[in-house]
């Protein structure tokens, strides 16, 4: 198979790449090929960027998590786990066929990684109303691996790991003694649920496995009681100095410490998530200063939100052009804090907001219409910062991650990744961050045209991304389709080569 590379104005075909080093791209001034306000490229590039699609299989390949500065990287790679490292190159973890694996979390030297082990569904059908289970796994360098199942755990989710790679915190089940296959014949059932064994677990609410949430610390096992969550949450939810987790219960979310088992509640901007929309406490009110909603608005000609200078509202209103639906104008009831991913020791966290318009004439047993989701990033001292909305044209939002120190956040919106950098506001005049695409641009580091960034993940420093780009109706191949970048001149390109580093240099 060939693939290209953009160097200069230039396609350069290379043939057989894929047992070749990757070689870095070369970008120059006036290379910058995205329209729509779309940064020019700078000179020189200040960074990198590299086609991942030679070393990463068409089906299955991509990279799951980057370590700071590039140093480390872990993934999927024909059907297995890998991790490459700048100190010892790539290992690819064995899987038995039929199974595939996959490394999820990876601590910042690359030496700790958790993932998983499964079958395909699609080619190897499970059982009746079955899945196949997960079976979680952490790596350490020099190939030890420690599967949960070693502690009665299956079907593992790894929700986290620290990044000295000492503490991992997951999700798992454990499987209720005697229990029958899940596609065992009724009267099996029927003569289990009969046992002393079945009677207990039919009490607490489960028959075939128990679910449960645990922390791994070195060697040791604990189970985390009590962790109840009422719905799906995103994949990370322990910060990354491995010493708090965001829990969601009652349309609330609170920051708990592992050390000392406090809670610290979530708030927006003071006000806290309930379902009772007449309490006091759960209102954010139009023209208060401490609101974070104070200054979140559109003119009448822009197509989404984002928070106005104090200047630019005076101007708007002098000049009759600021939105009349504007949430900066309304009353606002905060009825839920949800999906928070926390930053490195969970000072600051990103959420979903979810607001319905106060209205104190309708009764609290009437539902209430809703309002706009809101993404923000909400701080230890009560304070937010909306990022983006739902409101609109805006599109859909879908929840990505938030960098240690907090400044960066990497999300989707309407089928495109977006990032918001506290440090570098955008130049557009009617957005509140930038698209992938462009703020890599801005950096130099441009991609083809015509393409979206449809899913990307970001490094814990927010200097690094790898995203896979979507492809044009009908179309199976192209330049680009997974790339890595990274901004910052200190940032070395990763080298790699499939038929040295993984098939000779395994430690």
């Amino acid at each position: 198979m060939k693939h290209f590379l953009h160097s200069g104005s230039r396609w350069i075909r290379l043939a057989g790449l894929a047992l070749l080093t990757l070689p870095m791209l070369s970008l120059t001034a006036g290379d910058s090929t995205a329209a729509d306000d779309t940064p020019a490229a700078l000179s020189p590039p200040k960074g990198f960027i590299m086609d991942m699609t030679p070393l990463l299989d068409e089906r299955t390949g991509r990279l799951r998590a980057i370590a700071p500065g590039c140093r480390a990287v872990t993934g999927i790679i024909e059907s297995q786990p890998f991790v490459w490292s700048r100190d010892f190159g790539m290992v690819r973890i064995p899987v038995p066929r039929p199974d595939y694996g996959m490394g999820v979390f990876l601590g910042d030297d690359g030496r700790t990684m958790t993932g998983f082990l499964s079958r395909d569904d699609q080619t190897h059908p499970a059982g009746y109303s079955q899945t196949w289970a997960q079976a979680g796994f952490i790596w350490h360098y020099k190939g030890k691996k420690h599967f949960m199942s070693r502690h009665g755990l299956i079907d593992v989710n790894w929700r986290g790991l620290s990044a000295d790679g000492r503490v991992a915190f997951g999700q798992g089940k454990e499987p209720v003694p005697g229990a029958p296959l899940p596609d065992a014949p009724g009267e099996e059932w029927d003569r289990f649920i009969g046992t002393p064994q079945g009677k207990k677990a039919m009490e607490r609410g489960y028959v075939f496995n128990r679910p449960l949430w645990f922390i791994r610390e070195g060697t040791r096992y604990r189970e985390l009681p009590r962790f109840m969550n009422e719905r799906e949450l995103p994949q990370r939810i322990m910060s990354r100095d491995g010493k708090k987790i965001i829990r969601f219960h009652a349309r609330n979310s609170s920051v708990f410490n592992l050390e000392t088992g406090k809670n610290r509640q979530l708030t927006f901007g003071g006000a806290v998530a309930d379902g009772t929309p007449d309490e006091e406490r759960t209102i954010l009110r139009a023209g208060d200063p401490d609101s974070p909603l104070f200054r979140w608005g559109r003119s009448k000609y822009a197509m989404d939100n984002r928070l106005y200078t104090d200047a630019e509202i005076a101007a708007l209103q002098k000049e009759k052009r600021l939105s009349p639906e504007s949430p900066m104008l309304r009353n606002w009831h905060v009825d839920e804090i949800s999906h928070c991913v926390p930053n490195f020791d969970a000072r600051y966290n990103l959420c979903y907001i979810w607001l319905k318009p106060y209205r104190p004439d309708i009764s609290r047993d009437r539902a209430l219409p809703s309002g706009p989701r809101l993404l923000a990033r909400l701080d230890d001292k009560g304070g937010a910062i909306p990022i983006a909305d739902d409101s609109g044209y805006a599109g859909p939002l879908h929840l990505g991650d938030i960098s240690d120190d907090g400044k960066i956040v990497l999300y989707n919106q309407d089928r495109e990744m977006c990032i918001w950098n506290e440090d570098i506001p955008t130049p557009r005049q009617h957005r509140n961050a930038w698209k992938l695409r462009d703020y890599l641009a801005s950096f130099g580091l441009v991609l083809p045209p015509d393409r979206r960034i449809q899913d990307a993940i970001m490094s814990p420093d927010g200097r690094c991304f790898f995203g896979m780009l979507s492809a044009l109706e009908g179309e199976k191949r192209f330049p680009y389709q997974e790339f890595l970048a990274c901004t910052g001149e200190d940032i070395k390109p990763p080298y790699w080569s499939l038929k040295t580093d993984v098939k000779n240099k395994r430690p």
